[in-house]
């Protein structure tokens, strides 16, 4: 089973990227302990009100536990392409309706 996520990336007109795709490449996920790590502040937006980011964040240099190298293949996610003038336009005048996929084409 496919996760329900999506990968926004930015493509670049002028590097000739059209697909999504095209712009993951080989790496590698590097699984980190837990300790040290402390959820980003809680920080407030004008017009949207308080935001929590995801983020955990550590201030101290962190051995991982494991590196699991990636490949654009075995990438389980939906890929999107986006255009930035869009989502800040978007993000502007319609926050709640994030991550505005309405009209943001085809899923890779």
């Amino acid at each position: 089973m496919v996760p329900d996520a999506l990968l926004p990336v930015r493509g670049s007109q002028e590097e000739g990227i059209t697909e999504a795709r095209d712009l993951l490449r080989e790496g590698f996920v590097y699984v980190l302990p837990v300790t040290g790590f402390e959820a980003m502040e809680l920080y407030a937006w004008p017009e949207v009100g308080e935001v929590q980011e995801p983020q955990w964040v550590n201030v101290a240099p962190v051995m991982p536990l494991m590196c699991i190298p990636v490949t654009p293949e075995g990438y389980p996610l939906t890929v999107r392409m986006h255009d930035a003038e869009r989502v800040d336009r978007l993000a502007q005048s319609d926050p709640w309706n994030f991550p505005w996929l309405q009209d943001a084409g085809p899923a890779l």
